[in-house]
């Protein structure tokens, strides 16, 4: 009878550690399903984060780029009228000269509010890079150093359109001298 009782205390501890086996197993795989979820929520959160980053470095960027274009627009439009009176206004000498100078002055004072606009927005650019490369060498997590990206990149990209705006307001300060000069020339030609 004892060697009987010796087999179901055998079975009743074998049972039992299959049953601790199984939900060990089952906690291991549920605890793994919680883990994969975790990970995938915290891929779209980080997702979602650079897309915000982006979207913000879009919207500064076109802010930029619309009142760079504004603002040469205006100053076309406020040249075309200033030709436009030249026409109108009989053409004398004195009036000539003092129109000319004017327009000289409206050129420098666009030269300089362009040079002076893109080196003021041209030096928080480079603090911000500067700023963002030192953060990049302290081996930030993952997620920062996906922001960091975005925002160097950003940075790198206004910071390309800045240079550019000088060299664009040289070249149009050039052709506008040589119209002025010729004109000067012409009306000296016809009063005589």
């Amino acid at each position: 009878m004892f060697r009987g009782g010796g087999c179901g205390i055998e079975l009743n501890n074998s049972l039992s550690l299959n049953k601790n086996k199984n939900m060990v197993a089952q906690y291991a795989s549920e605890l793994a399903e919680k883990q994969k979820k975790t990970e995938i929520q915290n891929l779209k959160i980080k997702r979602a984060q650079q897309d915000r980053n982006y979207l913000t470095g879009g919207i500064f960027l076109l802010l930029i780029i619309i009142g760079v274009v504004l603002r040469l627009r205006y100053a076309q439009k406020t040249k075309r009228k200033l030709e436009e009176k030249n026409l109108q206004i009989v053409p004398e000498k004195d009036n000539a000269e003092l129109m000319r100078r004017r327009a000289e002055q409206s050129e420098q004072f666009k030269q300089q509010f362009l040079s002076n606009m893109s080196h003021e927005i041209r030096t928080p650019t480079n603090a911000v890079m500067g700023m963002t490369s030192l953060l990049i060498d302290k081996n930030p997590r993952e997620d920062q150093r996906v922001n960091l990206d975005g925002i160097k990149k950003s940075a790198g990209i206004l910071l390309h359109i800045l240079n550019d705006i000088p060299d664009l307001a040289k070249i149009e300060a050039e052709k506008n001298l040589d119209g002025s000069i010729l004109d000067g020339l012409s009306l000296l030609i016809c009063r005589q």
